[in-house]
């Protein structure tokens, strides 16, 4: 009898050396497929700027929130060296645009976007061009509108905040990596690239972590090498209270009845 609990007791063991063998062996074998931790994306000349390491959408936290009215000052950089001063004004589907050459006060470009209209008038010339326009709001979605209209242009679509929805489906879709975090203008900004799955030049964008506020992009030639054009912010402010009149095309109304009479 106690030789045949010796051998039960062998058995027992074996088979829970075995079970927590393969147990170990499992943990081992999905501890191995884990995503590496993201690198954090470092300052310096864009044409040594390390590119930050691929980042599961999980991880990638889109606040739920709405659109706020906006006043922000940006500098504006082109491949030729000369830049601008850039002031935005946005309430939820009205836009400001204004760009002031160096030295200037008055400024030389004005982008107005309101009433499903894009006005852009230059005062120097008096040249005025309108199109329509539809406002983008934040529920829209990358199907509907692109990915370079919804999460690039602001200057061209009437709006400096990315869609949640548009995120998420240029991050699952693999269009946009994710990349760490960077202070910009005071505020924390996560760090996202374009891919080639984008269709896009190789962009590199700064989002407020908390708003999805555009603080900051780049654009590139090829291989994220050859700065082509940067926005940066250098001054935002959230809930200020905006005048009606400030997107209001006023006067310009007549100038567009003089360029194209009806």
């Amino acid at each position: 009898m106690d030789k045949f609990k010796s051998v039960s007791s062998l058995l027992i063991g074996v088979i829970i050396l075995l079970v927590s063998g393969s147990v170990q062996l499992r943990s081992i074998h999905l501890a191995s497929i884990e995503e590496p931790a993201p690198t954090s994306i470092k300052r310096g000349d864009p044409e040594t700027l390390s590119r930050p390491g691929p980042e599961n959408v999980t991880r990638f936290q889109l606040p739920n929130v709405e659109p706020l009215s906006v006043e922000a000052e940006y500098k504006l950089t082109r491949s030729r060296g000369s830049s601008r001063l850039v002031k935005v004004l946005y309430t939820p589907g009205q836009m400001r645009w204004e760009e002031y050459e160096p030295g200037q006060r008055e400024p030389s470009l004005i982008k107005i976007f309101s009433n499903n209209v894009r006005s852009t008038y230059l005062p120097t010339s008096n040249y005025l061009e309108i199109y329509d326009w539809e406002p983008i709001d934040s529920r829209v979605k990358t199907q509907e509108r692109g990915i370079g209209e919804i999460l690039l242009m602001p200057a061209a679509v009437g709006t400096p905040f990315a869609s949640p929805p548009a995120l998420h489906e240029a991050l699952q879709s693999g269009a946009l990596v994710c990349g760490g975090e960077e202070q910009i203008a005071g505020r924390i900004a996560s760090i996202l690239e374009t891919t080639e799955k984008s269709n896009l030049p190789p962009y590199r964008l700064w989002y407020d972590k908390e708003t999805l506020f555009l603080l900051k992009s780049e654009e590139y030639q090829t291989n994220f090498k050859h700065l082509r054009t940067s926005l940066e912010c250098t001054r935002v402010r959230y809930g200020v209270p905006l005048k009606a009149d400030r997107f209001s095309i006023g006067l310009w109304t007549k100038l567009a009845l003089s360029v194209w009479p009806t």
